[in-house]
């Protein structure tokens, strides 16, 4: 049932000018990454993820509306990203956090809509195709926690533009364009257009990949 920001973050209060915290935890995430953006600790530190588990079950777009203008956004050490909680309180953090959201589509639950969509990555599983009792026990909690990377190796493994010293072109070369043409127009033809915001998304995982596929020019697209 959530349907705001206050169900997902919490809300400040005017008239005790005291912000009542939402029981989810991520007010206080989003502290401690203010905490770390005001004492430039940002770089040293690990990414943030927040799970967002049955996603779905409300309409994403009300209580996810805060971060919808940051999705697009970079970050750098003169323009970190910023949200408003209302009544002049505001955080900033250095665009190292992501969210994870599960979905299951059935009866009980939302459809995404398209603007939802055009700022995911969207992976389907198959339930036949995994195996949970297995897939699951393989995966210690110590291997977790050896998991501890931070931001700045982050920017450096993927090639994030947040805090690059220059302008990063997402051109594709010559080849590579004529086949990404081919494939727009394929998909034109099925009336699944590919919109300006996911073509960028898929430049720039070309200009990363490519690096690691190298057999040929364009496996990456």
């Amino acid at each position: 049932g959530w349907s705001s920001q206050k169900d997902l973050i919490g809300f400040q209060n005017p008239l005790t000018n005291k912000f009542h915290s939402a029981p989810t935890g991520i007010y206080e995430l989003l502290s401690q990454l203010d905490y770390e953006s005001k004492n430039k600790k940002y770089l040293q530190s690990p990414m943030a993820y927040i799970i967002l588990d049955e996603a779905n079950l409300s309409p994403i777009e009300h209580y996810w509306s805060t971060f919808y203008n940051l999705t697009d956004s970079t970050a750098s050490e003169t323009n970190l990203l910023s949200i408003s909680l209302g009544n002049n309180l505001n955080f900033e953090f250095a665009n190292n956090l992501r969210f994870i959201a599960t979905i299951n589509y059935d009866q009980t639950t939302e459809n995404l809509s398209p603007r939802v969509i055009d700022r995911a990555n969207i992976i389907q599983l198959k339930s036949s195709s995994i195996d949970y009792k297995n897939d699951i026990n393989m995966i210690s909690t110590e291997d977790i926690k050896k998991l501890n990377i931070s931001y700045e190796k982050c920017i450096e493994f993927f090639n994030l533009l947040d805090f690059q010293s220059f302008n990063q072109s997402i051109e594709l070369s010559v080849e590579i364009e004529s086949i990404f043409k081919d494939i727009k127009e394929k998909f034109n033809s099925l009336r699944i257009p590919i919109s300006p915001r996911v073509e960028i998304s898929i430049k720039k995982y070309c200009l990363v990949a490519r690096n690691y596929m190298k057999k040929e020019i364009s496996r990456p697209l």
